[in-house]
């Protein structure tokens, strides 16, 4: 089975709240700025910025762990298929900061949805 055949899912729903709900992350660029830059294989150019945690993190920390297990595995899938970076990061790593703050806007986005 093809990996990007079990992306479909995730990526349809990224897609859908790309274009559907654009009001609704119109005022979060972060957000926008990742969902504009899905198709391409770089990093976000979000990433490239510090990383404030915000109402999503909240979101996010305030959920059950199965929650969060379920929502790390989603966003480990688009994370790989956009970086193609599949081993475990170390976010005291500097050299690993942009990749993190990559699989930190994916994550809000994942939240968001």
């Amino acid at each position: 089975m093809s990996p990007h055949r079990s992306l479909g899912p995730i990526l349809c729903r990224l897609q859908h709240l790309k274009t559907v709900n654009a009001a609704r992350v119109a005022d979060k660029p972060i957000l926008l700025e990742l969902y504009m830059s899905m198709t391409s294989s770089s990093l976000a150019p979000a990433a490239r910025k510090p990383n404030t945690p915000g109402a999503l993190s909240e979101i996010y920390r305030n959920l059950d762990q199965s929650t969060r297990k379920e929502i790390d595995a989603e966003v480990d899938k688009v994370f790989v298929a956009k970086t193609g970076v599949r081993r475990k990061l170390d976010e005291t790593d500097m050299k690993d900061r942009l990749l993190v703050r990559q699989w930190l806007l994916i994550r809000d986005a994942v939240v968001a949805a």
